[in-house]
């Protein structure tokens, strides 16, 4: 058996790049160090932020401890569902998602009466459902949806409502 070993001569920075002469090529080697050393940085930083915190975790609701976050997460879902930070933060933010959706309903409702259209009418057909791609303009959609006042959630709330009302009777 015959092991070849080729050496190949490294290149110098002019060899690679020849319009860089003296200084220039010093000054490209140091910026590419330095944006190198900025995202190691930055990876290291990245990594020491996913340390997981040492327990014991106690529960607030009854004192009972727990070796691990995720131990206390599942009783927290078991023992007293409802009762966590978490899940009332979880529960607002949907529920502030749910308020964005009818104000959004309430603004395009309002932007199509206003082009003499009845927005409901339009999302039964095919067609009212083109025509509503057609002339939307979600500028304006977006500038109703801040105006609206509190009478008209409350008016729009009311009217839903009574509907519910209406189809269960």
């Amino acid at each position: 058996f015959f092991f070849f070993f080729f050496f190949f001569k490294q290149k110098t920075a002019y060899e690679i790049m020849p319009s860089l002469v003296g200084s220039e090529m010093c000054i490209r080697d140091r910026y590419l160090r330095e944006l190198t050393s900025e995202r190691e940085k930055r990876w290291k930083q990245s990594k020491s932020r996913k340390v997981r915190k040492e327990g014991p975790f106690q529960c607030k609701c009854c004192e009972q401890s727990f070796s691990r976050s995720q131990a206390l997460g599942g009783h927290m879902s078991r023992a007293h569902p409802g009762k966590s930070d978490e899940y009332k933060r979880k529960k607002n933010k949907r529920k502030s998602r749910e308020i964005e959706r009818l104000k959004l309903l309430i603004a395009k409702r309002k932007y199509f009466s206003n082009l003499g259209y009845d927005y409901d009418k339009l999302l039964e057909t095919p067609e009212g459902k083109r025509r509503i791609q057609r002339q939307i303009d979600r500028v304006t959609i977006k500038k109703i949806k801040k105006e609206l006042t509190k009478e008209e959630i409350d008016n729009f709330f009311e009217d839903r409502i009574l509907d519910e009302i209406k189809e269960d009777a």
